[in-house]
């Protein structure tokens, strides 16, 4: 009995503590049960006392602290077990999830202050950058250019293998015409995904309005490689050679 008393102050200690002090609990319930069952010592000579046992005379008495204290420990370590990450996690999924429902199926205004609304613990950067991400993705939808190029620009601060992110933030530099911006969230971009034609497009269109043209022919060339055979990219790709081509003759 004195040990299970002395392990509810250790299951209580945990409980209670936060978890930059939980290295105490385990002092704690060595104290407990140092008191509990040994409590007659003098100085180093303590251990001769193992035998001298000091606990209530009741031991009823001690039985219904032992039981209160592991009721406490249960009560107050499954209140906490359901504020733990995963539970949060689980929280924030499921915000992301009703709010991207209101984008598909809703008004996106909407949509847009349910994700802002959504309150992310730093704990949490993946779900930050999520919410950054489809913040910027219905800004865009929404044609709110400079509020999508601030909210892509957080998401990447929270995760820079974010691919989306990187174009999207480059395609907004190239309709500002601030090409060498663009270059690079371009760089960024095809670190990710190499073979991306999109990318390479918008890449090659950025040489060419820089005066780059033979690096703007290799460009759109590789964009032509990368897209697939029915990618509705291949216009484009065409009217862009078709001019790098044109400048690339006339610069000669």
């Amino acid at each position: 009995m004195r040990v299970l008393a002395a392990v509810g102050v250790f299951a209580v200690s945990i409980a209670l503590l936060p978890g930059n002090l939980l290295a105490l609990a385990p002092i704690l319930g060595v104290w407990a049960y140092s008191n509990l069952a040994f409590s007659e010592r003098s100085g180093n000579a303590g251990g001769h006392y193992a035998g001298k046992v000091c606990v209530p005379t009741q031991r009823w008495g001690l039985r219904t602290f032992t039981l209160v204290l592991w009721a406490t420990a249960i009560a107050i370590g499954g209140y906490r077990l359901t504020q733990t990450p995963l539970a949060t996690g689980q929280e924030l999924g499921r915000q992301m999830s009703e709010a991207e429902t209101l984008f598909h199926t809703g008004d996106p205004r909407v949509a847009l202050e349910a994700f802002r609304a959504i309150e992310v613990p730093g704990a949490f950067p993946a779900r930050l950058a999520q919410k950054f991400h489809n913040i910027g993705v219905i800004s865009m939808h929404l044609e709110r250019w400079d509020e999508a190029a601030e909210a892509f620009a957080e998401a990447l601060r929270y995760d820079r293998s974010d691919f989306d992110a990187w174009y999207n933030l480059a395609r907004l530099a190239v309709r500002k015409k601030q090409y060498k911006a663009a270059a690079e969230y371009l760089h960024g971009a095809l670190h990710l995904q190499q073979g991306h034609a999109g990318a390479w497009l918008l890449v090659a269109q950025c040489f060419m309005e820089t005066g780059e043209y033979k690096d703007a022919l290799v460009a759109v060339r590789r964009a032509e490689m990368c897209a697939a055979k029915d990618s509705p990219l291949h216009q484009p790709i065409s009217d862009l050679k078709k001019r790098i081509a044109l400048n690339v003759s006339l610069s000669d």
